[in-house]
């Protein structure tokens, strides 16, 4: 049967709403009409001008523009980024924070940041004119496309005795009432009562959809609060004892929305009730003020969906028909205003066409995704709403550490907040077997712990300390400064003047390595950014600066002022020192680029590239002189010392040189591997010092040809040796550094090394040093040291021993943990509870990995010395997952933990174990 109800030429189309599902609604529909070659008149119906500040130009949203919606609406030819004085502020990620802690949801790696918007122009007490509101954009978008626009109000609307005749619109506009007729009548009214009572009456079979109100207040910022480090987040509190069950604090520039939610409809007594909320006062502590006169709606929130939301000449779109469950408006008004634009054009505007074309796939898409949403969310309040299962939570996901592990985690959190995906597909990603097997493995370890807490208070075995995880997963998130005030779990009370570093503080450094150093710039920069002076001064008693004058080659390599390091900065230091440290990288110390490893056993060798970028070769003591001269550039103060004694006295500390003494507020261990220095620590705060393994180094000059044929490879051993773990030779920029490491080193196990065939024949014959070689003995800690914190006293770098076990990327590891450490004395606190809850988190996944580092390194000398390792060269040639995971073991590229398990994956070693076994017992190659 031939459907008769069709668009055509010069058909009125009436759109019931100008928000953005009835303007994208006219939009595509023009858009489309004109690639059908057909003239369509299209009007849209509204009493509000959203030129206007205040509720009376806005739609009442937070104006949310995720990366999947920015993305939509490029397709469709919408860019917003070209908009002027439209976007207000692009977010870096979401804070949700509980009072069991705080979880930082960074956006991942290839979405679009968030936008925010607003609405209507502006908050009421704005100046109008200054912004660009979302809603007028888009109606003007349809405008010039060839719609129109009335500042009208619908009455009524009554349907035709007869399918083929139009629809009748009664319409007012100030004191007139005028009657149009229009072939399709689109309802983009949102949740509006009135409209959606009439067209429930109007005997389509309409059932309207169910909300809940929610409330919205808009907040500015004070003028004197300086830019924080989490202004581009959003911020989602969970409350507790209050109505009001979730506050979100969305930034929109000097602005920000605050979306009050409820399982219940919230009244305008909610937001004086909720201002009293120790959640509220954080927030208005971290820098907004609550206005006298504040702009503020209740908006309706869809919970479940409208049925029959279609008939025949009329058909529903955005919130009057359908939306996602406490997510996307938006972006659900974008779907189904360009679907049913596209039915409307396409097929015709029957009741049939609209059940047949427009309504499956909004099932699809939208009405059965809430079904798993519903679900989700459920989860979701359930674990938020009772305090020990958040933080049981939050305990779980600061166990993880395995890289792929924590991505698959926050990209479903980050799913969840934004609904950049569908919930089908966040609900069907959260039951795959393997997640809920590795989520139930960190559930037993966290419960693990916590039964043997009990037992040993219950016995008094051992005194118990109170631990605390922190979900701060990497050393480079931002810690909120206002949270500290709402920890319940925080039980050691220390004076006021001891919680955080505060006006005219100082700090005392001892050591400037790059650890020292780099803790000395983040905390000059934190400063700054909080507004407040700080004194912070680095103890020295290298001079590097004339260290690094002198000629590399007339440098004797055994000088007091040079830190034992081969001098490989490895990735992502680039990104560490102009990212996270913000300062320029020192390209003009670059000496060479190391593209790679050539891995050696006894006969074989494999190459093996760097994973991710090159590595940078330069002298050691020239990149220890620029990091101090950026840190006095910062403002830090050098006092070129030896540090005799700490005297610790009640709320201070006496650094006493030997050229005077300095007076302290906190004291900031960067010794490096200073055993005089650790002495001092250990009689005052019971530090104790990690274990070390020795490393002897040496260097050879040769001739530019040589040193050019060599190549940009720094070439590693595995020699059976029993004293010698491994060596390497690196290549710089006129000579060869060459190293070993043991247990028990020494001058004569160099020159045993020296004289393996496999390193002989890669080293030139004729060299500056010839019969007068100097060898210089240093060490690396293997394991991390015990008592690196208590109140006003933290320990950093080298001196931790908080590096990768055995292959330490130390560098990396000491900035890191300078900056660590700046952060928490700057926005958390100086206890050693403050430490132990902020700090000692961020090394978590080194000191998980020390029992698989062990293990490796056991097995690693196993086979080394009883010629096994030659095999497992042989091996990796054919098996590209092997390669993969000896580069990531050579280059300290990944954990020994993930080296382990990808090794355990590979089929080829597993078939060879016999071949290994049988050169183990036998011993020979």
């Amino acid at each position: 049967m031939k459907n008769e109800l069709k668009l055509h030429n010069n058909d009125r189309v009436a759109v019931i709403g100008a928000g953005p599902a009835g303007s994208l609604f006219a939009y595509s529909l023009l858009r489309l009409a004109k690639k059908e070659k057909l003239s369509l008149q299209v009007t849209l119906y509204d009493p509000r001008d959203f030129s206007r500040c205040g509720p009376s130009g806005c739609n009442k949203c937070a104006g949310v523009i995720n990366g999947s919606l920015w993305q939509r609406l490029k397709r469709i030819g919408i860019d917003l980024d070209q908009v002027e004085n439209l976007i207000q502020s692009r977010l870096d990620g979401y804070l949700w924070i509980t009072p069991a802690g705080c979880l930082q949801i960074k956006m991942p790696f290839g979405w679009q940041p968030s936008r925010t918007v607003f609405r209507g122009c502006g908050p009421r007490f704005d100046y109008p004119g200054k912004k660009v509101g979302l809603d007028n954009y888009l109606l003007q978008l349809a405008l010039e496309n060839g719609a129109h626009y009335q500042r009208s109000r619908v009455m009524d609307v009554s349907l035709p005795e007869k399918t083929d005749q139009p629809v009748q619109l009664r319409l007012e506009r100030g004191d007139e009432q005028f009657r149009i007729e229009a072939e399709l009548i689109v309802g983009a009214f949102g949740l509006n009562p009135v409209l959606l009572n009439h067209f429930y009456q109007l005997g389509v079979g309409y059932r309207p959809p169910r909300y809940v109100r929610a409330a919205n207040m808009e907040l500015v910022r004070r003028p004197d609060a300086g830019p924080k480090a989490y202004d581009n987040f959003i911020r989602v509190h969970n409350v507790s004892d209050c109505r009001v069950r979730q506050l979100v604090l969305t930034p929109k520039g000097k602005y920000a929305t605050l979306t009050m939610l409820a399982p219940y409809d919230l009244c305008a007594e909610d937001l004086h009730e909720i201002r009293k909320c120790p959640e509220m006062q954080s927030i208005l502590r971290s820098g907004w003020d609550w206005p006298d006169q504040f702009c503020h709606c209740l908006p309706l929130l869809l919970k479940r969906s409208a049925k029959n939301f279609y008939g025949n000449r009329i058909v529903l779109v955005g919130d009057a028909a359908c939306c996602r469950y406490y997510k996307n408006g938006l972006e659900s008004a974008l779907r189904s205003s360009g679907i049913s634009a596209a039915v409307a054009v396409r097929y015709g505007i029957s009741r049939r066409d609209f059940r047949r074309e427009y309504f499956p796939r909004i099932r699809r898409e939208i009405i059965h995704d809430n079904f798993f949403g519903r679900r989700i969310l459920w989860a979701h309040n359930l674990i938020t709403s009772w305090s020990p299962l958040m933080k049981l939570f939050i305990q779980v996901r600061s166990e993880i550490i395995r890289p792929g592990m924590v991505r698959e985690h926050d990209d479903i959190l980050w799913d969840m907040f934004t609904g950049n995906r569908p919930y089908r597909h966040i609900f069907f990603r959260i039951i795959q077997p393997l997640f809920i097997m590795e989520m139930a493995l960190h559930l037993g370890q966290v419960m693990a712990r916590r039964l043997r807490g009990i037992i040993k208070r219950m016995f008094r075995f051992l005194p118990v300390a109170k631990h605390s995880h922190s979900p701060t997963p990497s050393y480079t998130d931002e810690i909120l400064s206002d949270q500290n005030d709402n920890q319940p779990c925080t039980c050691h009370i220390t004076p006021a003047s001891v919680r955080k570093l505060g006006l005219s503080a100082r700090v005392s450094i001892i050591g400037g390595g790059p650890a020292g150093t780099a803790c000395a710039i983040a905390l000059m920069k934190l400063s700054h950014q909080q507004k407040f002076d700080l004194r912070v001064t680095i103890h020295e008693s290298k001079d590097f600066a004339a260290a690094a004058s002198f000629n590399p080659s007339g440098t004797p390599y055994y000088d007091e002022r040079i830190n034992p390091c081969i001098g490989v900065l490895s990735p992502p230091i680039y990104h560490i020192l102009t990212e996270k440290l913000d300062i320029k990288f020192p390209e003009q110390l670059i000496q060479k680029y190391i593209l790679g490893y050539v891995l050696h056993a006894r006969q074989n060798s494999i190459i093996l590239d760097e994973l991710f970028g090159a590595s940078y070769a330069v002298r050691r003591i020239m990149f220890d002189d620029y990091m101090m001269r950026q840190a006095i550039e910062c403002g830090v103060c050098l006092d070129m010392a030896t540090v005799e004694q700490i005297e610790k006295n009640n709320a201070s500390f006496k650094v006493i040189t030997n050229r005077g003494a300095t007076d302290a507020d906190v004291m900031v261990g960067a010794f490096g591997v200073d055993q005089t220095v650790a002495d001092i620590f250990q009689r005052c705060f019971g530090y104790r010092r990690p274990e070390y393994m020795q490393t002897i180094i040496t260097k050879r000059h040769p001739a530019p040809d040589f040193l050019r044929r060599f190549g940009l490879y720094i070439h590693a051993f595995l020699p059976d040796m029993p004293a010698v773990e491994f060596g390497a030779i690196t290549p710089k920029f006129n000579h060869f550094s060459i190293n070993i490491a043991g247990r028990s080193v020494d001058n004569s196990s160099m020159l045993e090394f020296l004289r393996r065939p496999q390193v002989a024949r890669l080293l030139p014959r004729e060299y500056d040093e010839k019969g007068n070689e100097t060898f210089y003995s240093g060490c690396f800690p293997t394991s991390p040291a015990a008592n690196i914190f208590a109140d006003r006293m933290v320990v950093i770098g080298d001196a931790s021993g908080m590096l990768r076990p055995f292959k330490g990327k130390g560098i990396n590891s000491a900035i890191l943990s300078g900056i660590a450490a700046a952060r928490v004395m700057v926005h958390r606190g100086l206890t050693a509870d403050d430490f132990r809850r902020y700090y000692l988190p961020v090394f978590r996944q080194v000191t998980h990995d020390l029992w698989y580092a062990r293990a490796s390194r056991f097995s690693t000398n196993l086979l080394a010395n009883h010629g096994g390792m030659d095999t497992l060269l042989a091996l990796a040639h054919k098996s590209p997952n092997l390669k993969h995971a000896l580069a990531e073991a050579v280059s300290g590229a990944g954990s020994y933990r993930s080296i382990t398990h990808r090794m355990a994956a590979d089929r080829i070693l597993w078939r060879s174990i016999p071949l290994l076994l049988t050169k183990l017992l036998s011993g020979r190659a």
